[in-house]
């Protein structure tokens, strides 16, 4: 009734969709949201409910023109970059692009490691593609992070167990051990890896242990040692600056970031974005304006779309 005597009540059409939606009118709810696109609001609903439709259809009918172009706009005006990561990689998935939707997740998680959204979805697409262990793994981490350490360790363990060479199984695990005050078990698990996995002789994995376990100095130390040998290691020049940003040591971080733009042309786009970004910090703190923000400008160019820039 509210539609009839004003056709272009925003309220009363999104209520009316969100009726429609809880009485499973699906085709009905959609005709509904489609002239409120323009809402940052809607986009990505809308996108979600085309995907969830396609679905429904057989593969020959399925369109999926109008949810590329939502996906794109939600992006350009950065609604919301999580569920825009996550929505992209459902559609890759549903149209038969595992690869490429593992791809979309990965890359999102380069620079938010400890999301919670993506980690799930990284575990929904192991699953897809039969790869259980992978699977656990992330399902791991991410109860892990949310509190619920009752159900994370056995994934957890079963991770690192069937495949005890695995770096990163191992470092989630000792990270839950500690992020849940399991300290004993913390020490006892790095003292194993020392001792049967040489980290010694593994000079990044050992510093990557030493931060889990809140040991700052020596990660510090063992990165700095790598640099000596290969200044141009990308990975330790980007470790050691992560530390000292997050000790707000940001003079001893700058010249670290510099060096990785400066090694640029052979780094992923996701970490030259990074390393501008924290840069562009560090030079805001300083009063360098206008430097900082052109390096946020060359972000923007490249088409990042990560809320902290």
């Amino acid at each position: 009734r509210v539609l009839k005597a004003n056709p272009l009540s925003i309220p009363a059409r999104l209520g009316l969709a969100a009726g429609l939606l809880k009485k499973q009118k699906l085709n009905e709810a959609i005709a509904e949201f489609r002239p409120l696109a323009h809402l940052p609001q809607v986009r990505l609903q809308l996108a979600r409910l085309l995907i969830t439709r396609n679905l429904q259809l057989p593969e020959l009918a399925r369109e999926w023109s109008e949810i590329e172009k939502l996906l794109e706009q939600a992006k350009e005006q950065r609604d919301d970059p999580v569920n825009e990561v996550l929505l992209r990689a459902e559609m890759l998935a549903a149209r038969g692009q595992l690869d490429a939707a593992r791809r979309v997740i990965e890359e999102a998680r380069v620079t938010q490691t400890d999301r919670i959204e993506f980690l799930i979805a990284s575990s929904r697409m192991a699953e897809r593609a039969g790869e259980t262990r992978q699977a656990n793994l992330a399902m791991g981490q991410a109860l892990s992070l949310a509190g619920d350490a009752t159900r994370a360790e056995p994934l957890l363990r079963q991770a690192w167990e069937k495949d005890r060479s695995d770096f990163p199984a191992a470092l989630a695990l000792l990270q839950h051990f500690v992020r849940h005050k399991q300290l004993e078990a913390a020490t006892t698990m790095f003292r194993q890896l020392d001792e049967k996995q040489g980290l010694r002789q593994r000079p990044h994995e050992l510093a990557q242990c030493h931060v889990a376990l809140g040991q700052d100095e020596p990660a510090i130390g063992v990165y700095r040692r790598v640099l000596e040998a290969q200044p141009n290691d990308s990975a330790a020049l980007r470790a050691l600056a992560e530390l000292h940003l997050r000790r707000q040591q940001l003079d001893v971080a700058a010249p670290l970031l510099s060096r990785l733009l400066d090694a640029q042309a052979t780094l992923p786009p996701s970490e030259v974005r990074w390393a501008r970004r924290q840069l562009a910090v560090v030079w805001a703190g300083r009063g360098q304006r206008h430097q900082a923000l052109a390096l946020l400008d060359r972000n923007q160019q490249d088409g990042s779309a990560i809320v902290d820039d």
